[in-house]
């Protein structure tokens, strides 16, 4: 297992960057690993959602449905992928933090590799750390931008 935590601080009410994290279909705007990702059914997002997703991950294309497993509004978003790629499944976290009217936003990711990959799981937080400070980087910036 491999597990990274990261977090930015943006310049909106929780309110608002919540509703626009929770609704996964942003992410190919913020997410550069994302390339498409639609709900697979109509309705409000909760606990149970799913979201049919195609990323790109070290120069591979995937497809993986990422299903909400967790959600309180305004607090925290937990989704889930199995076995997709060189990944034997994925589990992220978002957790939104009021900070004097702003919002912090921290991804704990966790994540399994699978066969040959097993090996790689050490370089893994460091790739992952990366790639989520990029994303983060990314959602401040479309969020401080008036989205």
């Amino acid at each position: 297992m491999a597990v990274v935590e990261r977090n930015v601080l943006i310049n909106r009410p929780v309110e608002d960057v919540f509703r626009f994290v929770a609704d996964f279909e942003n992410y190919p705007g913020w997410n550069h690993s994302m390339l498409e990702c639609k709900r697979t059914k109509e309705g409000p997002t909760s606990a149970g959602t799913i979201f049919e997703s195609k990323m790109v991950y070290m120069g591979q294309k995937y497809s993986a449905p990422l299903e909400i497993t967790e959600y309180e509004p305004n607090k925290k978003i937990t989704f889930y992928a199995s076995q997709f790629g060189f990944f034997k499944w994925f589990r992220g976290t978002f957790s939104f933090d009021k900070v004097n009217g702003n919002t912090r936003v921290t991804i704990t990711a966790d994540t399994a590799l699978a066969g040959l990959f097993k090996p790689m799981s050490i370089v893994m937080p460091i790739l992952g750390k990366r790639s989520w400070g990029k994303h983060l980087g990314e959602l401040k910036r479309i969020m401080e931008s008036g989205v």
